[in-house]
């Protein structure tokens, strides 16, 4: 585990998003191999709980989520999705994308600083996390 892995805020994903997400990275690692070593990085020192055992206010697969991005700056809300469709709403967020990647199995209040596409880091601070639709 790297310095940077060690201070990281603990995270928790509900088991079908361990799955999901685990099955995410590894397809993307030819095409994004940063993104996709970070999301499974992730994935592996996330704890896991049953569905039904995740806290609702855990960023999960589907969830809605209020974050806040030190690089981009402002109040952003996006839906956290596996990957985007054709017909992505612009409003979905990848996981396959450094924020997304960086949302996964986080709670309300946390923040985490994250490396960025140009090498440097980023926090990113959730600030409410929602499932119903909007």
């Amino acid at each position: 585990m790297s310095e940077a892995q060690a201070h990281r805020p603990p995270i928790v994903l509900c088991l079908s998003d361990y799955d999901a997400i685990e099955k995410a990275a590894l397809g993307a690692l030819l095409r994004a191999p940063r993104v996709a070593g970070a999301l499974l990085e992730e994935v592996d020192r996330a704890a896991v709980v049953a569905d039904p055992d995740l806290r609702p206010d855990a960023v999960r697969l589907g969830s809605w989520v209020e974050f806040t991005d030190s690089l981009a700056g402002g109040l952003r809300e996006a839906r956290l999705v596996p990957a985007p469709t054709p017909d992505t709403d612009p409003r979905e967020l990848s996981i396959l994308t450094t924020e997304g990647a960086a949302l996964v199995g986080l709670r309300e209040g946390q923040s985490i600083s994250w490396p960025d596409r140009r090498g440097g880091d980023r926090v990113i601070t959730v600030v409410r996390t929602w499932r119903a639709q909007r």
